[in-house]
């Protein structure tokens, strides 16, 4: 994780925290909603209804552990 030096150390680590978060969001929205035509070429049709419940779930892990980190 970032972590800031100097007078801006704060805003620093603001920064690189809303940018992880919203990369995040946005990678596992793509994958939420594209994830589904990807399970034919894995041999899996039945996956998709669990796609986006992975990927809500690797969200929250993420956001977890940057808190931690942080």
């Amino acid at each position: 994780m970032v972590k800031g030096r100097g007078a801006d150390a704060g805003e620093v680590t603001w920064h690189a925290t809303v940018a992880y978060a919203v990369l995040g969001a946005i990678s596992l929205g793509l994958v939420a909603l594209f994830g589904g035509q990807l399970t034919s070429f894995l041999d899996a049709p039945h996956a998709a209804a669990y796609v986006p419940v992975m990927a809500l779930a690797l969200y929250i892990r993420g956001s977890r552990r940057c808190r931690s980190a942080c």
